[in-house]
C-alpha cells in the first residue's frame, strides 16, 4: 500500500488539486497544490481584489472552512482553501472552493480547478436556439432529453441547442446544475461558477 492510500493520510493532499500528480515535498502536501501549478496558474498572487462577502457566501453552511474568515489575508484563505479542496472526499463541496477562491481573486487558479474537476460549460445564444457546449457526460444527456423542452443535438457544430423561452431555459438551469456542479460557466454575461442544486 502506498503512502497516498494509506488511511493515516487521508487527511492530508496526495495529489495536486489541478493536474492531479503526486505532491513530494512537505509545502506542496500541506498546500495542496505542487509548485509547477502554484507559479502556473497565479497562485501566490491574486489577479483581482477581494470580495469577502462572495466568499463568505459561497462557503456557507461548510463546517470544512469554519476558520476560513475576513481576519486573513486573502492569500492565507486561499491556501486553506486549496487544501480543503484538494483533500475533500464530498464533491458537493468543491465548488463552494472553486467559487471562494474565485471571489478572493484568484481567477486564474479558480478557473483551472474548475475546469480540472467539473469542466466548463459554454451557453450561447443562436438565433432563436441557446447553444450549450458542455465535455460528455451521459447523466447530462439523459437529463436534457427527459426534460422535453426540444433540445437537439447539432452535429456540425458538437453542441445541444435548446429553445430561448423561458421554460427551456429554466430546464436546462436546473439540468446544469445537477449534472455540471461546480463546472465554470461562460455565457454572454461573463464566468461564474456553475452551483449546485439545493439539496
Amino acid at each position: 500500500m502506498s503512502y497516498e492510500d494509506a488511511p493515516s493520510t487521508k487527511l492530508l493532499a496526495t495529489h495536486c488539486a489541478v493536474c492531479n500528480r503526486a505532491l513530494r515535498d512537505a509545502v506542496s502536501v500541506e498546500a495542496g497544490i505542487g509548485p509547477d501549478c502554484r507559479e502556473k496558474y497565479g497562485y501566490g498572487e491574486a489577479q483581482g481584489p477581494a470580495n469577502w462577502d462572495a466568499a463568505m457566501v459561497a462557503l456557507d453552511g461548510l463546517v470544512a472552512v469554519a476558520d476560513c474568515n475576513p481576519t486573513m489575508t486573502p492569500r492565507a484563505a486561499c491556501n486553506l482553501l486549496v487544501q480543503r479542496y484538494a483533500t475533500s472526499t464530498f464533491a458537493v463541496e468543491k465548488p463552494a472552493f472553486v467559487a471562494a477562491i474565485n471571489a478572493l481573486g484568484f481567477t486564474r487558479l479558480a478557473v483551472k480547478l474548475a475546469e480540472g474537476g467539473a469542466g466548463r460549460v459554454e451557453v450561447t445564444k443562436c438565433g432563436d436556439r441557446l447553444a450549450v457546449k458542455t465535455p460528455y457526460r451521459p447523466e447530462f444527456v439523459d437529463a436534457l432529453k427527459a426534460a422535453r423542452v426540444g433540445a437537439r443535438w447539432d452535429r456540425e457544430g458538437k453542441v445541444w441547442t435548446v429553445p430561448t423561452d423561458e421554460r427551456a431555459r429554466r430546464a436546462l438551469w436546473g439540468v446544469l446544475r445537477s449534472t455540471f456542479a461546480g463546472a465554470l460557466l461562460t455565457n454572454a454575461v461573463g464566468e461564474t461558477s456553475i452551483v449546485p442544486e439545493a439539496a
